[in-house]
């Protein structure tokens, strides 16, 4: 499955930098603003998401009984969101950033070669 997610992503950042540079306008017009809100919506979503599983260890702690605290902080632990989560999405935002800065590049290249 690893492979798999891996195979899509590296088609996706072909796919996406090919039309950054063969067609700037549509990149900017399809692609620039989502890949942007995409990337910030699943940051913020794990963001909150760890926020809520550290309240809930934190509420939960006085009810813990011997012996079954080390399984419930693990439990916790394990609930966190994965730190790959959080760097293929910080990734995706500053790639989409750059292939935004290709794209207004390329198309301001167009306009001077065309006068």
């Amino acid at each position: 499955m690893e492979d798999f997610i891996i195979g899509v992503g590296a088609a996706a950042i072909s796919g996406l930098t090919f039309i950054a540079y063969q067609h700037p306008e549509l990149f900017e017009r399809e692609f620039s603003a989502k890949i942007t809100y995409i990337s910030i919506g699943v940051i913020l979503a794990a963001i909150f998401h760890d926020t809520g599983v550290s309240s809930a260890q934190h509420e939960l702690a006085p009810f813990i009984k011997d012996g079954v605290g080390p399984a419930v902080k693990a439990a916790l632990e394990k609930a966190k969101t994965n730190d790959y989560i959080y760097l293929a999405s910080l990734g995706a935002l500053f790639y989409g950033m750059f292939l935004s800065w290709l794209a207004k590049h390329v198309k301001a290249e167009n306009r001077q070669g065309s006068h």
